[in-house]
Formats: C-alpha cells, structure tokens, sequence
C-alpha cells in the first residue's frame, strides 16, 4: 500500500521502534572489528553465512533470500521486509523524445520519466507555475510545464547549466524564467509560494531538508538522496518532524552511508576495483596489527587507487607513510603473505555487512517517513510511495504533499 495520512507517522514509530531494538546491528562494522557483538551471541547465523560459496552468498544478498536461514536472521530479514513494503504510486506512461535528453544517461532519462509519469497524473489539474528544484537544463520541468501548458521556475545555481536550459525552454516556445541562484538561499525560497508545485528529483541533503522547511506551494513532489549530506550540530542525521526527534535513534555518518552502500548500486567492473581495494586495506591492518602487536583497527586516509596495482610489500609500506607512521622496520613480519589474509577477511566481513544490510532501507525509509511527516505538520495532504523500481534506481521515494484546505 501507499502510506498517507496518519499511516505514516504509525510507520515513522513501527519502523523507528525496530531499529531501535536493532541498533546492535546498525552499529556492527566488521570492517573496523570481527567478531561483530551480534555474531557473538548467534555463532549458528555466522557459521551458516561462512559455509556458502561466494557465488551461493552473492546470489542470497543480491535477491535478499534469507527466509531459510537460521534464527534470528531469517526473523530480522522479514522483519526489514515487511516494515519497509510500500507500493507503486499511481502514473501514466510517458516517454521522453530523444532529442530533449541528449547527453544524458539512459537510466537517468527512465527515472525522469517515471517521475514525470506520475507527476502529470497528480499535478493534472494544477494551472500555476511548477518550480523546478536544482533543475540543471530542467528537463524534467520544462517536458511537464509543456504537457500542463503552465509556466516554468527553474532554479539552478550552474549558470552553464541554465543557460543551456534556458535555450531549450526558448526553441519549444515555453514560458520559462531561469534563476541562477542556490537554491539553499534567500531568492529560491522566494520561488516557493502559493499557488506553485515544486518538483525535486534525488536532492540532496540540505537540498531537500530546506525545500521541506521552506515551502508554501500548493504541490510537493520530492525524491529525497543524500541523507549523509543533512547532519545535525551533532555530526548525525538531521531529523525534522516532532515524532522522528522523539523516537528515531542515533544515525551516525556511517549509518547514513549504509544506504548507498548496496552491491546492487556498483557496476560490475567497478565493486571489483571496490573489493581489491577493500581486500588490501583489510590485508594491511591485518599486518599493522601483527607488526605493532595491538589487536585494534587503525584508521588510515584514501589512498590513491592506483596503489592497488602495486606489490603488496610496496603498498604496505605506502600506506604507512601516508598515514603518519613509521615505515616498516626490520624483524617486522613479511607484508606480503597478508595479502591473501585481507581477502579472506573480507569474505568474513561481506558476509557480517550482509547482516547489517538488513538495516539498510529501514534507515532510508525511516527517514523518508520523518520528511513526509515534517511536511504533514507543516499543513500538507501526503503520500509516500515507489515511483519506479529499484532497478531503475534505490532511490525510489516519493513524497507528494498537497496543501490542505
């Protein structure tokens, strides 16, 4: 179902409730610290995740096939399921002519006509002006100002970007104003008063916090992103409504992070540049720890990805060296066979971040819900659902707020 009205603050608490109860496994971070706390008292989940092929473990994680598994993870794993379950929102086909959207990614062209599928039936009777929210070259708002046969506000703060914009709204004839300006400033805000929708698709952060805080128009739809990119005084997730401040626990950065962090969302070629990388930093804390005798993770900055083509000696002592410390001294022991040690570890740790996984959109949907929320306090009708699949992209929430009265 499509949560409204007083669905989603009971959702907001149901949702904020479980991962509360489940912060241990939010927290866990097997690439810092193995055993994870969790995997100490369910030693059966551990051992039943080790004993898979690489490819049995893949196929689970990447199709989220855990019903079988041992308790309690086939519990947590429907639990996640069925807390996060939210349909398809309502939308008519829509298909964008190729030359509106030259030079821009065929995926990215589906979720803007997903999007505008359902924007055209939810804004089909609105006659005032639709504001496009950090628009770029605005595709999305000039394709709907068309079909509506309204005027379009396109707020972008790349005067490239909107002059480009500008010339495509001026060869269809469309009535356009662009305003360069940021769209976290005073001048955009101006942009969002009665009688307007807004249109924001994946803002990001502060983009959509302040879109929430600072509109009046008569419409809402937004696709929230980013939410490590809204934090608090406190380095955790900003969280705007009243229900969300008492009852949504801690998000830290790397909680925040989680969400982006799906196998799913890496091309192929990339999450296996992804994990040599990830295997050799596991395989140089593994021989930090046997070199300087303390059993404690040490962090260490980005190194350049490059480095991943070097012998591993060299990148050990590399490594070092960016990080401040001492480089290797002789009697230490032998870099090299720590190689293969960091790739096993990181089979150990993909197989633990599977477990943590399973917080990963109840974090997203938590917070998705503290905004539909927010914007329900501040007098709007609302609606929270799926405007595409996750194929097309995780990012797939919409709000949609209609001013009440």
């Amino acid at each position: 179902m499509v949560w409204r009205g007083a669905a989603l603050e009971v959702r907001l608490r149901a949702v904020a409730a479980w991962l509360t109860e489940h912060h241990g496994l939010l927290t866990a971070r097997p690439f810092v610290a193995l055993p994870t706390p969790w995997e100490q008292a369910h030693g059966q989940v551990a051992a039943w995740l080790d004993a898979m092929t690489d490819d049995e473990f893949e196929a689970r994680e990447r199709d989220s096939v855990w019903h079988d598994a041992p308790e309690p993870l086939a519990t947590w794993a429907a639990a996640s399921s069925a807390l996060c379950a939210v349909s398809r929102l309502p939308s008519v086909p829509w298909t964008l002519p190729v030359n509106a959207t030259r030079r821009v990614p065929g995926r990215k062209v589906r979720q803007l006509e997903h999007f505008l599928g359902y924007a055209a039936q939810s804004l089909d009777d609105h006659r005032g002006p639709v504001v496009d929210w950090c628009a770029g070259k605005a595709h999305m708002g000039r394709a709907l100002a068309e079909r509506l046969g309204v005027p379009l506000v396109a707020i972008e703060r790349d005067a490239d970007l909107a002059a480009q914009g500008e010339r495509l709204a001026r060869a269809a004839g469309l009535d356009a104003h662009f305003l360069v300006t940021d769209a976290l400033g005073p001048d955009a805000a101006a942009q969002l008063s009665p009688g307007r929708a807004v249109l924001a698709l994946h803002a990001c952060g502060a983009l959509h916090t302040t879109l929430i805080e600072r509109t009046e128009t008569d419409r809402v739809l937004l696709a929230p992103c980013c939410y490590d990119k809204a934090l608090d005084e406190t380095g955790s997730a900003r969280v705007l409504s009243a229900v969300g401040r008492a009852l949504a626990p801690r998000l830290d950065v790397e909680a925040l992070r989680l969400v982006h962090e799906a196998p799913s969302e890496t091309g192929v070629p990339e999450l296996a540049r992804v994990r040599t990388i990830q295997a050799r930093r596991l395989g140089f804390d593994l021989w930090l720890r046997a070199a300087r005798g303390r059993d404690t993770y040490t962090a260490m900055p980005p190194f350049p990805v490059a480095w991943r083509a070097l012998d591993f000696p060299t990148f050990c002592a590399r490594l070092a060296v960016l990080g401040g410390l001492d480089p290797p001294a002789a009697g230490e022991p032998d870099p090299a066979p720590f190689e293969a040690a960091g790739w096993a570890r990181l089979g150990l740790v993909r197989r633990r971040d599977a477990v943590r996984g399973l917080c990963r959109r109840p974090v997203e949907v938590l917070l998705a819900l503290d905004r539909a929320v927010a914007l329900s306090e501040r007098g709007y009708e609302v609606e929270l659902g799926e405007f595409c699949g996750t194929e097309c992209t995780p990012r797939n929430l919409l709000l949609v707020g209609r001013r009440a009265g």
